[in-house]
């Protein structure tokens, strides 16, 4: 069975390969994203990090032979940055809710029709 640095070093040359180690660690990744920012942003997050660790794949250290000490670094920053821009959207929403600015068009009700004509497209038979 190979090591997720030789997997990593293959990657290099063959992205494909990149997949055995999402396959390995995506679990155990979603899972520490799940525990620090829910189950709602853990998806996005976890997407995020492989993306992350697709792009610097060349940048891993092949002294270690597991990928999962430097993914579950990824995550942490990303799990941070994350955090980071959430706050700075929830400030904003305060500060304009304290200047008794409110949202555009419809709100919730608005939002809520687009999210449902979106599904309708998306199940509508293709021609």
């Amino acid at each position: 069975m190979s090591t997720d640095s030789d997997i990593l070093k293959r990657a290099e040359r063959t992205p494909q390969a990149f997949a055995e180690v999402f396959d390995r660690h995506a679990g155990v990744v979603e899972s520490f994203l799940r525990r620090r920012l829910g189950a709602d942003a853990a998806e996005d997050a976890l997407s995020d990090t492989f993306l992350v660790a697709f792009r610097r794949r060349g940048s891993f250290d092949h002294a270690w032979e597991s990928a999962r000490p430097w993914l579950l670094g990824i995550a942490a920053r990303v799990a941070a940055k994350h955090r980071v821009t959430e706050a700075r959207h929830w400030r904003a929403v305060e500060a304009a809710a304290a200047r008794g600015e409110t949202t555009s068009g419809g709100g919730f009700e608005e939002s809520t029709g687009r999210l449902d004509a979106a599904a309708a497209i998306r199940e509508s038979p293709r021609v």
